[in-house]
């Protein structure tokens, strides 16, 4: 999965998980690219950057098949102090 798709999917993971924590997902633009911000209900906020590197042999130029079928949930859990 190429580092645009995978934010979206990240990003509409966390709007959709329903954590008592998450107050809102955005995006910002970094490096050309939609990144997600998570505001926080406590007023933090967690920005992440999606990163990439080419594998062995080069960065591939034919595009990937966009799977579309449901998947394993993800957890998104409080860590306990």
């Amino acid at each position: 999965m190429k580092a645009p798709q995978f934010a979206d999917l990240l990003t509409r993971l966390l709007r959709e998980s329903a954590h008592p924590g998450i107050a809102n997902v955005a995006t910002e633009r970094i490096s050309s690219a939609d990144n997600p911000v998570i505001h926080c209900t406590d007023g933090s906020e967690i920005h992440l950057q999606i990163v990439t590197s080419s594998p062995p042999g080069g960065d591939r130029d034919d595009a990937e098949p966009v799977v579309r079928e449901p998947g394993s949930p993800i957890r998104v859990g409080q860590r306990e102090h």
